[in-house]
């Protein structure tokens, strides 16, 4: 399971989709990014692009699309994994998006992660080589010109071994940033939790967003409770307020740090073991449907109720829909700029929610002036979190 996440705010034309509106640093919407990866493109869009009986519009939830990933290497170009007809696909979906034929821009911002788990190999030599930095920087340059509806690169490389590699990563960073800016890229940078101070303020000043992976906090526990849970809002919490400590660089801009969210369970006493979300949803299924005395949770759960609050099963604990509803929650008491969701092919779609269970939960939670999903359910009592 990959650990890390989160996207910058771009618009786009709908004439080939060609010009990138830079955004004010200081906007205020709330971005609603997941990350897609290549081994689950095909699966996940196709359905959102042709199904119009199940999907009766055609505007998703999310603000920002990533797509993961490219792997550069020091003697080649990109050895994988997003191919040509991955972005023909991609470009396909965020035209679907344009909400009326009177409407030049998209509804959905794209994004390209280079490295991510198991995609970093060759970063070392290639920052610590001004001409390999150099070619990889041009190689992203000549990506965007060619798809240009590529609005933002997505970095998910920082994790340094040395004090050498971390001066080299950020040497990268420094001599990246300004050339893709000049192309009209927007640059977001992942980081785990207690890697923020790793990052001098003058990097985060470049920087337009900061995907921060607060999950897999795994802390050795192997109790069945929650307190092992790695994703906990306590552990949350404590992450994001230490990123944004006076001094750190981003206590004035904390709109630039997006919260990440898991798709996925991990096993409470076994944490490499792990199941998506739809897994989980499918095994509950299959449980229910051969016992009639299912329990009044598990029958809301299944049908996709905005306000259950079922977030374990056989060991294995994930994001419930109020869970998530605390996590915007934080996000706009903290002023962050939004979530995202490590990944989009983890969520479960049914006939009432056909965009994904999480990810529509996520969408009317974090609306601005809507009705909390807690409300609509008319549940007033409170939720252990």
């Amino acid at each position: 399971m990959r650990q890390f996440i989160y996207p910058l705010f771009l618009f786009f034309t709908s004439s080939g989709i060609t010009d990138v509106t830079a955004i004010d640093e200081k906007s205020t919407d709330f971005a609603l990014a997941g990350y897609l990866p290549d081994y689950r493109l095909r699966a996940y869009l196709y359905p959102q692009i042709y199904e119009k009986k199940r999907i009766s519009t055609t505007r998703s939830p999310i603000t920002d699309l990533i797509l993961f990933s490219l792997q550069p290497h020091a003697r080649r170009f990109f050895g994988c994994c997003l191919q040509e007809d991955h972005y023909e696909l991609v470009e396909e979906f965020v035209n679907s998006t344009i909400s009326s034929p009177f409407s030049s821009s998209p509804s959905i911002r794209v994004w390209v992660t280079l490295g991510g788990g198991g995609r970093t190999e060759g970063f070392p030599e290639i920052c610590a080589s001004s001409r390999l930095r150099q070619r990889l920087i041009g190689s992203i340059m000549n990506l965007s010109s060619r798809h240009s509806f590529i609005g933002g690169i997505d970095l998910d490389f920082f994790q340094p071994r040395t004090i050498e590699e971390r001066d080299n990563y950020l040497l990268f960073l420094t001599e990246a940033i300004p050339q893709w800016h000049h192309q009209g890229l927007k640059v977001s940078l992942t980081l785990h939790p207690r890697q923020g101070r790793m990052i001098p303020p003058n990097v985060y000043k470049l920087l337009d967003r900061i995907h921060f992976m607060t999950y897999d906090m795994i802390q050795g526990n192997t109790d069945l409770d929650s307190s092992s849970y790695h994703a906990s809002l306590s552990k949350v919490r404590q992450a994001v307020e230490e990123l944004l400590q006076d001094g750190g660089g981003l206590e004035t801009t904390p709109h630039k740090v997006l919260l990440g969210i898991p798709a996925y369970a991990r096993h409470l006493r076994n944490p490499s073991q792990v199941k998506t979300f739809g897994e989980i949803y499918d095994g509950i299924q299959k449980e229910s449907d051969s016992s009639p005395n299912s329990s009044e949770k598990t029958r809301k759960f299944l049908f996709g109720d905005a306000d259950s609050t079922l977030h374990t099963w056989k060991g294995y604990e994930w994001e419930s829909p109020t869970r998530i509803q605390a996590k915007i929650d934080l996000a706009k008491e903290l002023n962050l700029g939004g979530v995202f969701f490590w990944e989009l092919g983890q969520d479960k779609t049914t006939n009432e929610y056909p965009r994904g269970i999480l990810l529509e939960t996520a969408a009317v939670a974090s609306s601005d002036g809507s009705p909390s999903l807690l409300e609509t359910s008319g549940n007033q009592g409170t939720t252990e979190l």
